[in-house]
């Protein structure tokens, strides 16, 4: 009876490694599978190698149209401040009347809402 537990348990433990092994085995299998299969896919996703640089430069091209587009329009904004500033000064007479606090005023109302590209010195230069 003793000889007959330690052969079940003897088959038992060889049943258990040999169960890890194939197990093992079939996992490394799938593992070398997936790789191969991953550079398979890329290289024939990729046959055309330009595709990289050719986006690159598709989103190097939108960003530098949007820097020109906002720099426009912050141009068009300054020119407006400044039409503006100068109309008020002149009120419809040839020359503007010196001594008038439009600008330190203007300032003074902008600057802590809209930060310092809109202090005295910056509206002195769109005027």
């Amino acid at each position: 009876m003793r000889k007959k537990q330690i052969f079940n348990k003897t088959i038992y433990y060889f049943h258990f490694v040999a169960t890890h092994l194939i197990l093992s085995v079939f996992i490394t299998f799938l593992y070398v599978c997936k790789l191969q299969l991953t550079s398979l896919l890329k290289k024939k996703m990729l046959q055309n190698q330009s595709i990289i640089p050719d986006i690159k430069a598709i989103i190097a091209t939108s960003k530098e149209s949007a820097i020109r587009a906002v720099d426009n329009e912050r141009t068009r904004m300054y020119w407006s401040i400044g039409k503006r500033i100068f109309e008020e000064e002149q009120q419809g007479k040839e020359r503007a009347d010196y001594g008038t606090y439009l600008i330190r005023f203007l300032a003074e109302q902008l600057q802590p809402e809209y930060g310092s590209g809109f202090s005295y010195r910056q509206l002195n230069w769109y005027r």
